[in-house]
């Protein structure tokens, strides 16, 4: 049941960046052609599909898959879910942060709080 949980979690993001069209191929594919993930996560996803299409037909009834690879795929949807939302996000409230910094002029310290008066 994992890969095929997973597989829905490709899906999911896909569509979440406004990927509708296309098979689960090319829509990966187009999140990498768009920028939104790095060349080693587009084949991270791919071999998610791999999983989840394997659990999909029927091929892991006599081949199951054996809970280090059960791991391995989490640990690939992973990366996935890291380049696509997290990674961006953090970026961002970096990003927020600094801005914040910078317009708080020069009497803010570093920790958040301002100097006493000499």
């Amino acid at each position: 049941m994992l890969p095929v949980i997973t597989l829905s979690t490709v899906e999911a993001t896909a569509k979440a960046k406004g990927i509708t069209s296309g098979n689960l191929v090319a829509k990966i594919d187009a999140l990498y052609v768009q920028r939104l993930i790095y060349e080693h996560v587009r084949d991270a996803a791919h071999e998610v599909r791999f999983a989840g299409n394997d659990a999909a037909h029927g091929d892991l009834v006599d081949d199951p898959i054996s809970a280090e690879e059960a791991e391995a795929i989490i640990e690939l949807m992973d990366m996935l879910l890291e380049g696509v939302f997290i990674a961006p996000a953090k970026t961002a409230a970096q990003a927020a942060a600094r801005q914040t910094r910078k317009n708080a002029g020069p009497t803010a310290s570093v920790n958040g709080t301002v100097p006493s008066s000499p």
